[in-house]
């Protein structure tokens, strides 16, 4: 119940101050409350909201608090499920992260909410960036009911994430260096995001040199069959990895047997149909190389949310590529001026639908029922 009160109270607040002039002070007020407010949400949470919350954050919060320096922290060890795992193994983002709120804060609450902080900040700040595209409240309402539940379970993740779409937005905006400053900073929290950055770089590119609509969709359609040669041959791709150096990720993402999840298909049907009728509608205007990678991105997050059959884990690399929702579904219905009211009201019954899908019938990260946190 706190999920959907809080998201639907804070996208309304925001719809208000972006339907209709109001002083600064005021959206400023309304925007920190639509970040500050999921934060506490996040912040007060107990230890049983969201897996990775007991897997390594509380264990890593417990060697910093116990230790006597940063190093002796980072050579510490802790158990991580059933095996131990050493705190030089994470990310060194996360562990300073760690460390020095166990040194000045010492309360693990504080850290919950930081590492929220750090996954709604960078995202608003890429939605404020558009907003001569589309209003903020339309990205935030995508995020908050889509990826929101997601971010309380893989924290390290979801800030790469969110640092990796403010990273290319800086870049849709020319901002090279702000750019490659956020892509360091997601870096730090996920060292997969350099994989992640070549291949969005890839399909940048590979658009970029389309000049008509037809071109485009010879080049999208190499892009789904490039996706589903590698989707098709994940161990070749686990011993490439592992020759590079990203041993770790292969063994823990792609080591399996690749099934289909028509699950995940059809909570994908209805973002991909609303893409497909918008980028059709344009086909015959002129190319617009941002429609082109937000629709590839959606094909890749179609093909790569298969992996979830090999296992949870597995699935989490799906988050990559979905997460440009929060950029694209907006744009697409902002473009259509004529179906905006229709297509609007059509997305805010699928973001409701899906939460209640993913997060309540699936149980996917182990979010609801929300629990509080019972302080002593």
């Amino acid at each position: 119940m706190i999920y959907v009160l809080s998201f639907s109270t804070l996208s309304a607040l925001l719809f208000a101050v972006d339907s209709r002039p109001s002083r600064d002070i005021i959206k400023r007020f309304v925007i920190s409350l639509a970040v500050l407010v999921p934060c506490c949400v996040a912040g007060f949470r107990a230890l049983n909201i969201g897996t990775d919350t007991s897997v390594y954050a509380y264990p890593m919060y417990k060697c910093a608090i116990a230790s006597d320096s940063f190093f002796s922290y980072y050579e510490s060890v802790f158990m991580s499920g059933w095996h131990q795992r050493s705190i030089s193994s994470i990310e060194i983002g996360f562990s300073l992260l760690v460390f020095v709120v166990a040194k000045c804060a010492r309360a693990f609450q504080v850290l919950l909410f930081l590492v929220q902080f750090l996954t709604i900040a960078p995202i608003f700040s890429a939605l404020y960036s558009m907003r001569q595209k589309y209003p903020l409240w339309i990205g935030a309402t995508v995020y908050y009911f889509l990826f929101f539940g997601s971010s309380l379970n893989i924290m390290r993740q979801w800030v790469a994430i969110a640092f990796m779409l403010l990273s290319v937005v800086f870049f849709f905006s020319n901002k090279k260096s702000l750019s490659v400053i956020a892509l360091i900073a997601g870096i730090s929290f996920h060292y997969s995001l350099v994989l992640i950055s070549i291949c969005l770089l890839a399909v940048w590119y590979l658009l970029r040199g389309a000049r008509t609509s037809r071109q485009s969709e010879k080049r999208l359609a190499l892009i789904a069959v490039l996706g589903i040669l590698i989707i098709s041959n994940l161990n070749s791709l686990s011993g490439v990895l592992s020759r590079l150096g990203f041993g770790s990720y292969s063994s823990g993402y792609l080591n399996g047997s690749l099934g289909l999840s028509v699950n995940q298909i059809v909570l994908r049907l209805p973002a991909l149909c609303v893409y497909l009728y918008c980028f059709h509608k344009t086909r015959k205007e002129e190319w617009n190389t941002l429609e082109g990678f937000f629709l590839a991105m959606l094909i890749l997050d179609l093909f790569a949310s298969q992996m979830g059959t090999i296992s949870g884990q597995s699935l989490r690399i799906s988050f990559y590529f979905g997460s440009f929702q929060i950029l694209g579904l907006p744009y697409f219905i902002y473009n259509k001026k004529k179906k905006r009211t229709i297509l609007t009201a059509l997305l805010i019954g699928y973001l409701c639908i899906y939460w209640y899908i993913y997060y309540v019938i699936y149980g996917y990260s182990s979010i609801y029922p929300y629990e509080v946190v019972r302080l002593y």
